[in-house]
């Protein structure tokens, strides 16, 4: 359904087949899912808000069979706010809680995108996500400067880090 302020509510129902060949835990959980073949169905209601108003994106809930058990997820994505005509921010929040043969998991993960234009040739964009059930926290900085039309410069900055014990541990960093 779209409204007339471009805003939209939809219903989703999906059906998945998975070969699983070797056994893994979900989302870092201690709950392992075993090898084999699995079929899942899922439902999900989604809100998308126009790109006219001042925060836009999608909220979300799904529900579902997973490996064997259920799954529910609330989400927002593919948002964007824009502070000012130079400074937007692109949020996104996805929290999952199921229940598995071996047992229950939970996961959050969530990201964002800041973008700030010193010129129309020159911005720089932060990626930064943290992912609660793998226990890191990623970020990547990039700097784009086209100093003549067509031509470009990137600098890159990314770094990974551990979180689960205490203090942020640096695992990965990297300078391009």
């Amino acid at each position: 359904v779209e409204f007339l302020s471009t805003d939209r509510i939809s219903l989703r129902l999906t059906r998945t087949y998975e070969l699983v060949p070797e056994a893994f835990e979900p989302g870092g959980s201690k709950v392992t899912v075993p090898i084999g073949e699995y079929n899942y169905q899922s439902g999900q209601i989604l809100y998308a808000m126009g790109t006219q108003h001042t925060l836009s994106g999608w909220l979300y809930y799904q529900h579902g069979s997973f490996y064997g058990g259920t799954k529910r997820t609330i989400g927002y994505a593919i948002g964007r706010f824009e502070a000012s005509s130079r400074l937007a921010f692109e949020p996104s929040l996805s929290a999952n809680w199921g229940t598995l043969p071996g047992g229950d998991f939970s996961s959050t993960v969530l990201t964002t995108r800041t973008t700030f234009a010193f010129t129309p040739r020159m911005f720089t964009s932060a990626l930064v996500q943290y992912n609660s059930s793998a226990h890191t926290l990623n970020s990547n900085i990039r700097l784009r400067w086209e100093y003549q039309p067509g031509s470009e410069l990137f600098v890159v900055y990314s770094d990974g880090r551990d979180t689960e014990v205490g203090r942020p541990r640096l695992e990965t960093r990297s300078l391009i």
